[in-house]
Protein backbone atom coordinates (compact mmCIF):
# COMPACT_ATOMS: atom_id res chain seq x y z
CA UNK A 1 0.00 0.00 0.00
CA UNK A 2 1.39 3.44 -1.09
CA UNK A 3 1.85 5.62 1.90
CA UNK A 4 0.38 8.56 0.53
CA UNK A 5 -2.72 8.60 -2.00
CA UNK A 6 -4.29 10.83 -4.10
CA UNK A 7 -7.59 11.61 -5.78
CA UNK A 8 -6.19 13.80 -8.67
CA UNK A 9 -4.74 11.46 -11.61
CA UNK A 10 -3.16 11.43 -14.78
CA UNK A 11 -4.24 9.80 -18.16
CA UNK A 12 -1.37 9.39 -21.28
CA UNK A 13 -1.73 12.31 -23.23
CA UNK A 14 -2.99 14.45 -20.21
CA UNK A 15 -1.30 18.28 -20.08
CA UNK A 16 0.62 18.92 -17.07
CA UNK A 17 -0.63 22.52 -15.27
CA UNK A 18 -0.59 23.48 -12.12
CA UNK A 19 -3.73 23.53 -10.90
CA UNK A 20 -3.49 19.72 -11.79
CA UNK A 21 -0.38 19.65 -9.81
CA UNK A 22 -2.02 21.65 -6.83
CA UNK A 23 -4.87 18.95 -6.98
CA UNK A 24 -2.57 16.21 -6.45
CA UNK A 25 -1.20 17.21 -3.06
CA UNK A 26 -4.15 19.39 -2.29
CA UNK A 27 -6.46 16.58 -2.46
CA UNK A 28 -3.35 13.44 -1.22
CA UNK A 29 -3.75 11.64 2.61
CA UNK A 30 -1.21 9.97 4.60
CA UNK A 31 -1.54 6.41 4.68
CA UNK A 32 -2.06 5.29 8.66
CA UNK A 33 0.56 2.33 8.15
CA UNK A 34 3.08 5.40 8.46
CA UNK A 35 2.22 6.14 12.08
CA UNK A 36 1.45 2.08 13.03
CA UNK A 37 4.06 0.65 10.63
CA UNK A 38 7.03 2.85 12.53
CA UNK A 39 9.18 1.95 15.71
CA UNK A 40 8.28 3.58 19.04
CA UNK A 41 10.55 6.32 20.62
CA UNK A 42 12.36 4.82 23.43
CA UNK A 43 11.54 5.75 27.33
CA UNK A 44 14.64 7.90 27.67
CA UNK A 45 14.68 9.73 24.64
CA UNK A 46 18.16 11.25 23.30
CA UNK A 47 18.74 15.37 23.47
CA UNK A 48 18.57 15.59 19.39
CA UNK A 49 15.03 13.78 19.01
CA UNK A 50 12.32 15.54 17.99
CA UNK A 51 8.43 15.32 17.08
CA UNK A 52 6.98 17.24 14.47
CA UNK A 53 3.85 20.02 15.29
CA UNK A 54 1.37 22.28 13.22
CA UNK A 55 2.31 25.87 14.29
CA UNK A 56 -1.24 27.38 13.24
CA UNK A 57 0.40 30.52 13.15
CA UNK A 58 2.77 30.23 10.86
CA UNK A 59 0.97 27.49 8.65
CA UNK A 60 3.76 24.83 8.75
CA UNK A 61 5.14 22.27 10.47
CA UNK A 62 7.96 22.76 13.12
CA UNK A 63 10.06 20.54 15.06
CA UNK A 64 10.34 20.38 19.03
CA UNK A 65 13.08 18.60 20.66
CA UNK A 66 11.96 16.06 23.25
CA UNK A 67 13.83 18.15 26.41
CA UNK A 68 11.95 21.21 25.28
CA UNK A 69 8.65 19.27 25.53
CA UNK A 70 7.70 19.80 29.08
CA UNK A 71 8.81 23.42 30.27
CA UNK A 72 10.56 23.93 34.41
CA UNK A 73 7.51 24.10 36.46
CA UNK A 74 5.23 23.78 33.75
CA UNK A 75 3.08 20.57 35.72
CA UNK A 76 1.19 21.95 38.38
CA UNK A 77 -0.45 19.18 40.84
CA UNK A 78 -3.71 19.49 39.46
CA UNK A 79 -2.17 18.60 36.43
CA UNK A 80 -1.97 14.99 38.21
CA UNK A 81 -4.00 12.79 39.40
CA UNK A 82 -3.71 11.60 42.73
CA UNK A 83 -1.28 8.55 43.52
CA UNK A 84 -0.79 8.48 39.45
CA UNK A 85 2.78 8.95 39.75
CA UNK A 86 4.59 6.07 41.40
CA UNK A 87 8.18 5.18 42.56
CA UNK A 88 8.19 2.81 39.45
CA UNK A 89 7.89 5.84 36.88
CA UNK A 90 10.83 7.72 38.56
CA UNK A 91 14.36 6.85 37.93
CA UNK A 92 16.66 7.71 41.37
CA UNK A 93 17.49 11.11 41.78
CA UNK A 94 15.44 11.82 38.67
CA UNK A 95 13.53 14.42 40.41
CA UNK A 96 15.58 17.38 41.80
CA UNK A 97 14.16 20.34 44.22
CA UNK A 98 14.85 22.85 41.37
CA UNK A 99 11.80 20.80 39.25
CA UNK A 100 9.15 21.17 42.00
CA UNK A 101 7.37 24.43 43.14
CA UNK A 102 7.61 25.12 46.99
CA UNK A 103 4.73 23.53 48.52
CA UNK A 104 3.67 22.27 45.47
CA UNK A 105 3.61 18.04 46.50
CA UNK A 106 1.24 17.32 49.44
CA UNK A 107 1.05 14.45 51.46
CA UNK A 108 -2.03 13.71 49.22
CA UNK A 109 0.09 13.12 46.40
CA UNK A 110 2.57 10.77 47.78
CA UNK A 111 1.83 7.06 48.90
CA UNK A 112 2.67 5.83 52.66
CA UNK A 113 5.98 4.32 52.11
CA UNK A 114 6.97 5.36 48.92
CA UNK A 115 9.90 7.88 49.40
CA UNK A 116 13.06 6.17 51.02
CA UNK A 117 16.26 7.45 51.72
CA UNK A 118 17.34 5.47 48.47
CA UNK A 119 15.21 8.57 46.66
CA UNK A 120 16.81 11.61 48.75
CA UNK A 121 20.02 13.06 47.98
CA UNK A 122 21.88 14.27 51.20
CA UNK A 123 20.84 17.78 51.98
CA UNK A 124 18.42 18.11 49.02
CA UNK A 125 15.06 18.75 51.53
CA UNK A 126 15.42 21.54 53.75
CA UNK A 127 13.00 23.27 55.95
CA UNK A 128 11.64 25.59 53.15
CA UNK A 129 10.11 22.72 51.29
CA UNK A 130 8.12 21.14 54.33
CA UNK A 131 4.92 22.45 55.46
CA UNK A 132 4.44 22.19 59.50
CA UNK A 133 3.54 19.28 60.99
CA UNK A 134 4.04 17.46 57.55
CA UNK A 135 6.64 14.91 58.54
CA UNK A 136 5.17 12.88 61.43
CA UNK A 137 6.77 9.60 62.67
CA UNK A 138 4.59 7.26 60.50
CA UNK A 139 6.39 9.25 57.49
CA UNK A 140 9.88 7.93 58.77
CA UNK A 141 11.15 4.48 58.64
CA UNK A 142 12.86 2.61 61.16
CA UNK A 143 16.59 3.52 60.45
CA UNK A 144 15.50 6.32 57.67
CA UNK A 145 17.25 9.35 59.87
CA UNK A 146 21.06 8.51 60.28
CA UNK A 147 23.38 10.89 61.34
CA UNK A 148 24.96 12.06 57.64
CA UNK A 149 20.90 13.14 57.54
CA UNK A 150 21.28 15.99 60.26
CA UNK A 151 22.97 18.73 60.02
CA UNK A 152 25.19 20.32 63.01
CA UNK A 153 22.93 21.73 65.41
CA UNK A 154 23.55 25.47 66.19
CA UNK A 155 25.56 26.34 68.29
CA UNK A 156 27.22 23.21 67.48
CA UNK A 157 27.00 21.07 71.16
CA UNK A 158 30.14 19.05 70.43
CA UNK A 159 31.97 18.54 73.37
CA UNK A 160 33.30 16.14 76.16
CA UNK A 161 31.20 17.32 79.75
CA UNK A 162 31.51 16.51 83.36
CA UNK A 163 34.27 14.39 84.15
CA UNK A 164 34.78 15.83 87.98
CA UNK A 165 34.61 13.14 91.20
CA UNK A 166 30.66 13.13 91.33
CA UNK A 167 29.66 13.56 87.38
CA UNK A 168 30.85 11.04 84.73
CA UNK A 169 32.46 11.95 81.44
CA UNK A 170 29.74 12.50 79.00
CA UNK A 171 31.03 13.08 74.97
CA UNK A 172 28.17 14.75 72.20
CA UNK A 173 28.82 14.85 68.66
CA UNK A 174 27.32 17.76 66.54
CA UNK A 175 23.54 16.29 66.04
CA UNK A 176 23.24 16.25 69.51
CA UNK A 177 23.77 12.60 70.06
CA UNK A 178 25.70 11.16 73.53
CA UNK A 179 28.29 8.83 72.08
CA UNK A 180 30.02 7.78 75.29
CA UNK A 181 29.58 7.92 78.95
CA UNK A 182 32.23 6.66 81.15
CA UNK A 183 33.41 7.45 85.28
CA UNK A 184 31.55 7.74 88.03
CA UNK A 185 28.15 7.87 88.07
CA UNK A 186 25.83 10.64 89.01
CA UNK A 187 24.50 10.38 92.43
CA UNK A 188 21.71 12.46 94.18
CA UNK A 189 22.66 14.77 97.32
CA UNK A 190 21.84 13.54 100.87
CA UNK A 191 18.25 13.06 102.13
CA UNK A 192 18.46 12.13 105.31
CA UNK A 193 19.83 12.51 108.54
CA UNK A 194 19.98 10.83 111.96
CA UNK A 195 21.23 12.50 115.17
CA UNK A 196 22.68 9.71 118.06
CA UNK A 197 22.91 11.12 121.34
CA UNK A 198 23.74 8.06 122.97
CA UNK A 199 25.38 5.15 121.97
CA UNK A 200 23.61 2.50 119.38
CA UNK A 201 23.92 1.04 115.83
CA UNK A 202 23.47 2.71 112.67
CA UNK A 203 21.98 0.37 109.86
CA UNK A 204 22.33 1.47 106.15
CA UNK A 205 18.66 2.48 104.57
CA UNK A 206 18.16 0.60 101.35
CA UNK A 207 19.56 2.10 97.86
CA UNK A 208 22.22 4.19 99.98
CA UNK A 209 25.71 4.18 98.81
CA UNK A 210 27.24 7.02 100.69
CA UNK A 211 27.10 8.22 104.62
CA UNK A 212 28.67 11.24 105.88
CA UNK A 213 29.59 10.89 109.34
CA UNK A 214 30.22 13.65 112.23
CA UNK A 215 31.54 12.32 115.62
CA UNK A 216 31.77 15.07 118.53
CA UNK A 217 33.45 13.74 121.61
CA UNK A 218 32.13 14.78 125.32
CA UNK A 219 33.11 17.63 126.83
CA UNK A 220 35.07 18.22 130.24
CA UNK A 221 33.73 19.16 133.06
CA UNK A 222 35.24 22.14 135.22
CA UNK A 223 36.98 22.27 138.25
CA UNK A 224 35.41 22.78 141.59
CA UNK A 225 35.50 26.24 143.12
CA UNK A 226 36.89 27.23 146.95
CA UNK A 227 35.39 30.05 149.15
CA UNK A 228 35.03 31.47 152.63
CA UNK A 229 33.39 34.10 154.25
CA UNK A 230 36.25 36.40 153.00
CA UNK A 231 36.30 35.41 149.28
CA UNK A 232 36.23 32.65 147.01
CA UNK A 233 38.36 31.51 144.03
CA UNK A 234 37.00 29.77 140.54
CA UNK A 235 37.70 26.20 139.22
CA UNK A 236 39.18 26.21 135.89
CA UNK A 237 36.87 25.56 133.07
CA UNK A 238 36.99 22.06 130.73
CA UNK A 239 38.18 21.11 127.54
CA UNK A 240 35.85 21.04 124.88
CA UNK A 241 35.37 17.54 122.35
CA UNK A 242 37.12 17.15 119.61
CA UNK A 243 35.14 16.52 116.12
CA UNK A 244 36.20 14.09 113.14
CA UNK A 245 33.95 14.16 109.58
CA UNK A 246 34.13 11.52 106.88
CA UNK A 247 32.16 10.24 103.67
CA UNK A 248 31.95 6.25 103.59
CA UNK A 249 30.83 4.32 100.61
CA UNK A 250 28.57 1.54 102.11
CA UNK A 251 26.32 -1.25 101.43
CA UNK A 252 22.55 -1.34 102.30
CA UNK A 253 21.36 -3.02 105.06
CA UNK A 254 24.74 -3.33 106.71
CA UNK A 255 24.84 -2.05 109.78
CA UNK A 256 27.94 -0.02 111.85
CA UNK A 257 28.16 0.40 115.73
CA UNK A 258 28.04 4.30 117.71
CA UNK A 259 29.59 5.05 120.33
CA UNK A 260 28.77 8.47 122.18
CA UNK A 261 30.93 10.11 124.20
CA UNK A 262 29.48 11.30 127.70
CA UNK A 263 30.02 14.73 129.03
CA UNK A 264 32.61 15.12 132.09
CA UNK A 265 31.26 15.70 136.06
CA UNK A 266 31.95 19.23 137.28
CA UNK A 267 34.58 19.27 140.19
CA UNK A 268 32.99 19.61 143.67
CA UNK A 269 32.92 22.69 145.66
CA UNK A 270 35.15 23.22 148.86
CA UNK A 271 36.02 25.35 151.71
CA UNK A 272 38.71 26.86 152.82
CA UNK A 273 42.30 25.53 152.76
CA UNK A 274 41.53 22.87 150.54
CA UNK A 275 42.26 22.33 146.96
CA UNK A 276 38.93 21.57 144.84
CA UNK A 277 38.45 18.35 142.95
CA UNK A 278 39.28 18.57 139.21
CA UNK A 279 36.16 18.37 136.66
CA UNK A 280 36.10 14.94 134.92
CA UNK A 281 36.88 14.10 131.43
CA UNK A 282 34.77 13.78 128.40
CA UNK A 283 34.02 10.31 126.50
CA UNK A 284 35.31 9.61 123.13
CA UNK A 285 32.69 9.14 120.30
CA UNK A 286 33.24 6.68 117.21
CA UNK A 287 31.36 5.87 114.28
CA UNK A 288 33.34 3.25 111.99
CA UNK A 289 36.94 3.64 111.40
CA UNK A 290 36.41 7.73 112.55
CA UNK A 291 36.90 9.00 116.60
CA UNK A 292 36.62 12.20 118.51
CA UNK A 293 38.07 12.85 121.95
CA UNK A 294 36.49 14.34 124.70
CA UNK A 295 37.94 16.96 126.72
CA UNK A 296 39.89 16.72 130.19
CA UNK A 297 38.56 17.97 133.14
CA UNK A 298 39.16 21.99 134.13
CA UNK A 299 41.45 22.14 137.55
CA UNK A 300 40.02 23.05 141.06
CA UNK A 301 40.96 25.90 143.26
CA UNK A 302 42.57 26.64 146.09
CA UNK A 303 41.69 29.20 149.08
CA UNK A 304 43.42 29.81 152.34
CA UNK A 305 41.46 30.86 155.52
CA UNK A 306 41.15 34.12 156.79
CA UNK A 307 40.56 37.79 155.77
CA UNK A 308 43.32 38.62 153.10
CA UNK A 309 45.03 35.22 153.06
CA UNK A 310 46.01 33.79 149.40
CA UNK A 311 44.44 31.54 147.05
CA UNK A 312 44.54 30.17 143.18
CA UNK A 313 41.46 29.59 140.69
CA UNK A 314 41.87 26.08 139.04
CA UNK A 315 43.86 25.78 135.68
CA UNK A 316 41.35 24.95 132.17
CA UNK A 317 41.54 21.22 130.93
CA UNK A 318 43.08 20.33 127.73
CA UNK A 319 40.88 19.94 124.27
CA UNK A 320 39.70 16.91 122.76
CA UNK A 321 40.81 15.90 118.86
CA UNK A 322 38.99 14.30 116.16
CA UNK A 323 41.09 11.00 113.96
CA UNK A 324 40.43 8.80 111.25
CA UNK A 325 38.17 11.56 109.37
CA UNK A 326 38.72 13.87 106.12
CA UNK A 327 38.33 16.53 108.30
CA UNK A 328 39.02 16.44 112.19
CA UNK A 329 38.93 19.04 114.75
CA UNK A 330 40.21 20.29 118.16
CA UNK A 331 37.52 21.37 120.85
CA UNK A 332 37.54 24.44 122.73
CA UNK A 333 39.73 25.87 125.81
CA UNK A 334 40.22 28.65 128.19
CA UNK A 335 36.40 29.25 128.58
CA UNK A 336 35.92 30.82 132.06
CA UNK A 337 33.03 33.08 132.28
CA UNK A 338 30.61 31.47 129.63
CA UNK A 339 27.62 29.93 130.35
CA UNK A 340 27.60 25.69 130.06
CA UNK A 341 25.69 23.27 128.45
CA UNK A 342 24.75 25.34 125.20
CA UNK A 343 26.25 22.79 122.36
CA UNK A 344 27.11 19.05 122.08
CA UNK A 345 30.68 18.26 123.24
CA UNK A 346 30.48 21.61 125.36
CA UNK A 347 33.37 22.17 128.16
CA UNK A 348 32.38 22.44 132.14
CA UNK A 349 32.18 26.10 132.93
CA UNK A 350 33.92 27.24 136.10
CA UNK A 351 31.81 30.08 136.38
CA UNK A 352 30.59 31.31 139.90
CA UNK A 353 28.87 30.33 142.27
CA UNK A 354 29.04 26.69 141.19
CA UNK A 355 30.77 24.56 139.05
CA UNK A 356 29.62 22.47 135.88
CA UNK A 357 29.45 19.54 134.54
CA UNK A 358 30.46 19.13 130.49
CA UNK A 359 28.00 18.21 128.22
CA UNK A 360 27.71 14.72 126.65
CA UNK A 361 29.03 14.18 122.62
CA UNK A 362 26.90 12.73 119.47
CA UNK A 363 27.05 11.03 116.07
CA UNK A 364 25.06 12.53 113.34
CA UNK A 365 24.80 10.29 110.08
CA UNK A 366 23.56 11.99 106.58
CA UNK A 367 22.51 9.74 103.47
Amino acid sequence: MAEITTTQSFADGDTVTAAKLNNILGNSSISSEIITNRAELTVVDGANDFVLGYDTSASSLRKVKANNLVADASISTNKIENLAVTTGKINDLAVTTVKINDLAVTTGKIADGSITAAKIPDSSITTAKLNDGLVTTAKISDGAVTTQKIGTLSPNPEGTYGGSQSIPTIVVNSSGQVTSVSGNAVSSGFQGIQLFSSSGTFTVPSGVTKIKATCIGGGGGSGGYASTSYGAYNGGAGGGGGASIKIFSVSAGSNISVTVGAGGAAGSNVGASVTAPSGGSGGTSSFSSISATGGSGGGGAFKNSGANSAGSTGGDGSAGSGSGGDVNLSGTTNAFGRLAGLQFGGFGCGALPNSSAGNAGCVIVEW
